[in-house]
Order: C-alpha cells, then structure tokens, then sequence
C-alpha cells in the first residue's frame, strides 16, 4: 500500500469515527450482515467537512455501500395530529416584560386526532414573534376571567417579578 492510499484511507476512518460521534453510549448497531450501519444523514457529510476527505470520496463511498441509493433511503412521515389544550395558570418567570407572567397548568383538554394534512389546512398562517407576545393587561384579563386567579395574587406576582428583576 503506497503512502497515497494510506492517508486516504486514515482520513475515511476519522471521518467515520466523526460520524459515529452522539450522546448514544450504548453498543454499535449491527446490520443483518453483521456490519455496524452507517449514517445515510446529509449530516454525515457536514461533519465529515472538516476533514480532507473530498466530497467525490464521499460520493463515491456511498455509492459503494448504496446508502444513498434509492434503495437506501430513509424517511419519515407522520399519521395523526393530537392537539391538548392546557389550562393557564399564574406564572411565577421573571423574565416577563410587564405585568403577572402566565403559565400552562398540569390539566388539559385532549382534542380529537386529526390527519397531519387537515390539521394544516385548518390551522391557518404562521404568527410573528411579536404576535406571540401577550400584552400585560390581556394576561391580567386571562388569569382574572379564565384561570380565576385573584386580583391580590395577580398583584403580588408582579411585585414578585419586578424584584427578580
């Protein structure tokens, strides 16, 4: 074996090895041939970027073991939404702008399961960051009205936070 295809061969095992690296600590997956299975993850080929294994190499080493043929691909679907709808309770987060900090409670309502495909149609346009944001005197009316939270609570909570902050 020449120099050439020593090296090349020492950069494809560090690039494996990187592959391999997760918080997974138990033992290597075997194939049915017996063989640990390699990622087909376009991941694999970010954390190989480092090295200077070439993207040709890792082309073709995919080709070889057909993980990124047809035949070797993965995917993932998904079959059913379940939406649960949690009571909402006094927080106790400092890192609330102004006013009482609201909370998700422990109880919750379970909807009926609906196909991924309804759910999206139904569920209408994609709020802004600053749409999520519940104004201080809406949160008030909330734990008032719907959490029956009492006005003295509310009160100190807010105290609560400005001293945290």
């Amino acid at each position: 074996m020449n120099k050439r295809q020593s090296s090349s061969q020492e950069e494809h095992s560090v690039c494996l090895m990187s592959s391999r690296s997760s918080a997974y600590a138990g033992p290597t997956p075997l194939g049915a041939d017996g063989l640990p299975l390699k990622s087909c993850l376009s991941s694999f080929q970010r954390r190989c970027s480092n090295s200077r294994l070439s993207l040709l190499a890792l082309s073709a080493e995919c080709e070889k073991d057909n993980c990124c043929t047809q035949e070797g691909k993965q995917s993932v679907s998904f079959g059913a939404i379940e939406v649960r709808t949690h009571e909402r309770m006094l927080g106790d987060h400092p890192c609330v702008s102004d006013g009482a900090p609201v909370t998700l409670g422990w109880k919750y309502n379970q909807q009926d399961a609906m196909p991924v495909d309804k759910y999206e149609r139904a569920r209408g346009p994609t709020r802004q960051l600053d749409q999520l944001r519940i104004p201080r005197e809406m949160r008030v009316q909330i734990l008032l009205e719907h959490a029956n939270v009492p006005l003295r609570d509310v009160k100190e909570a807010e105290l609560s936070t400005l001293k945290a902050r």
